[in-house]
């Protein structure tokens, strides 16, 4: 089976003359006949010579070379995707960036009877970088994904409602759209060149000028992972989706709350994410200070606890299913509701259904940052399915924490917890009934 792009098609052609073998569309018409232009393949891959890197100064001479052919080559600088319109390689590009910016060449080859081929994109930052120990992310797209009125993901758009939410904007949409992505090593090395999907992420903070992106690996990009080992304190070097986060409400304030946080729950059996500051270049042009993070999702659980990502319950809220079932969940809860607690048969019997430990510390913590968006908000637990699978919580979005929204760090935060009008509060303080506890 060849490389099949998304939003493509391969199969036979419907129409007239076209023959039996196989070819490339460039739509899906899932359950009806392909009756639109079909043709045999691609044109080559290109290589970069030398690819996309950073540089203090100096001229850098960039040449493109097909994997195989003939084809010509067209390239743009603007970041958009190259076409026949735009100019033909004859010889080596030079990039040219600026004070604020990195250049980002794009370039493309075309072939009589086949589909243009994959874009090759390489962004060279020419003394454009701000010195330092970060390391550094490029993400170029088609800059109409990101500012047409109509279909770009980080603007208002004309269905927008009145701030401060702006309800119906762009960017609460669920659009996702091709993204190149570089990384960086401190170093200076870029390790991470990969064709992606990316997403607007986050809630209140999608209303910001910097907006948070998920980057997610999909087969029809070109690559179902990125491949890197961008976290000392996860073995894992593969991941399907992770963050650039923009910290949330913390943003303009300290941006550094919901990072802090989890790094002091190191080492305490909480499940958090791994957190690493980077610097953002968005088309070529410097897009500010942001934090890469893991993804909270089955991907997430296999890479710290090596399970079955297809065979979890992963929950939010008060148990709305995110994956699997939440029917264990409101077993047990049921369970500690209808039984006193304080009694240790029965308190046994919910440690055989969760990690109360984990519990206790990740209530602690949470307590500990006043963290005033909890208990009521951003909540999730998880459960490797089968009969010994036992409900674990995950730290997440603590922006609020530490002072920021709901009164000084030093508020009782512990009172909170123990409101039985809140159904957030019915697993708390029933566990509280046992000294164990």
């Amino acid at each position: 089976m060849p490389q099949v792009y998304i939003n493509t098609s391969f199969g036979r052609s419907e129409l007239p003359g076209a023959g039996e073998a196989p070819l490339h569309f460039k739509s899906m018409t899932p359950g009806s006949s392909n009756i639109k232009e079909g043709r045999p393949g691609y044109a080559s891959a290109l290589r970069a010579s030398p690819e996309g890197r950073m540089i203090n100064s100096g001229i850098i001479a960039v040449t493109f070379t097909p994997d195989e052919g003939a084809p010509t080559i067209h390239y743009t600088t603007d970041c958009s995707e190259p076409t026949e319109d735009d100019p033909i390689v004859t010889g080596p590009v030079f990039p040219v960036g600026d004070a604020s910016g990195g250049a980002v060449l794009r370039a493309r080859a075309f072939q009589d009877g086949l589909w243009p081929g994959p874009i090759c994109t390489n962004t060279y930052l020419i003394g454009a970088g701000p010195a330092g120990d970060l390391p550094v992310f490029s993400l170029v797209t088609e800059p109409d994904n990101l500012w047409d009125w109509q279909t770009g993901i980080h603007v208002l758009g004309p269905n927008a409602g009145s701030p401060p939410w702006y309800d119906g904007a762009n960017f609460w949409n669920n659009w996702e759209r091709p993204l190149h992505v570089e990384f960086f090593e401190n170093d200076r090395t870029r390790v991470v060149g990969i064709d992606l999907g990316t997403k607007i992420h986050g809630n209140f903070s999608r209303t910001h000028p910097q907006k948070s992106f998920r980057l997610i690996a999909r087969g029809g990009y070109g690559e179902g992972s990125i491949e890197h080992a961008f976290f000392d304190d996860v073995e894992s070097d593969s991941f399907k989706t992770l963050l650039l986060r923009n910290s949330g409400n913390d943003y303009l304030y300290a941006n550094c709350r919901d990072p802090l946080i989890h790094l002091v729950a190191e080492g305490t059996d909480i499940d958090d994410q791994a957190y690493r500051p980077a610097l953002v270049y968005l088309n070529g042009e410097y897009w500010g200070l942001m934090g890469l993070r893991e993804r909270i999702d089955e991907d997430y659980l296999e890479n710290h606890y090596d399970v079955d990502p297809d065979r979890v319950d992963l929950l939010e809220f008060g148990g709305s299913v995110v994956e699997g079932s939440s029917d264990r969940y409101f077993e047990m809860l049921q369970y500690a509701t209808a039984n006193d607690l304080s009694d240790d048969a029965h308190f046994a019997v919910i440690e055989s259904m969760m990690d109360t430990h984990n519990y206790a510390k990740y209530v602690a913590h949470q307590v500990w940052c006043n963290n005033t968006d909890w208990p009521q908000n951003n909540i999730k637990f998880w459960r490797p399915q089968g009969p010994d699978g036992r409900w674990r919580w995950i730290l997440y979005d603590t922006d609020f924490g530490l002072g920021l929204w709901g009164g000084p760090a030093t508020n009782n935060a512990l009172a909170r917890l123990f409101d039985a009008n809140q159904w957030y509060n019915t697993l708390f303080i029933n566990l509280m009934e046992n000294e164990a506890f």
